[in-house]
């Protein structure tokens, strides 16, 4: 049996830290492999929560600390890694669902393959 979802996604490229949406436009918000600097990190993550609708939804998956052991990408720079804690934090005005760290095989291209420390969060605005 073949499933038909009536699904509808928008996206645009722009810069993270120049965004603007309407407040509680999205229904969903994608965070992914996304790593940026704390303070643009954080605007961005308060921003995103403005965008969701009530009930909308924060999907997130993004290297962690770990990573910096792998040669399967990511930054190298510490501060642009994630953490269950920094998670929890920026997103404390959520309920967050999933919050794990996983350990992943990369298959994406020559600067991606092999073992990844990855985090993942799926998180609802209430």
């Amino acid at each position: 049996m073949a499933l038909k979802y009536d699904v509808k996604i928008s996206f645009q490229l722009q810069d993270a830290a120049l965004a603007v949406y309407p407040a509680a436009s999205a229904d969903a918000v994608a965070i992914i492999y996304t790593h940026l600097p704390t303070p643009i990190r954080k605007e961005l993550y308060k921003n995103i929560i403005q965008w969701l609708k009530s009930g909308g939804k924060v999907i997130l998956e993004t290297f962690c600390p770990d990573q910096l052991k792998n040669n399967s990408g990511g930054p190298k720079d510490i501060d642009m890694l994630n953490t269950k804690e920094i998670l929890s934090e920026d997103f404390k005005d959520l309920s967050i669902d999933y919050l794990e760290y996983v350990q992943i095989q990369l298959s994406e291209g020559k600067y991606h393959e092999g073992q990844a420390d990855v985090i993942r969060m799926i998180a609802t605005k209430l």
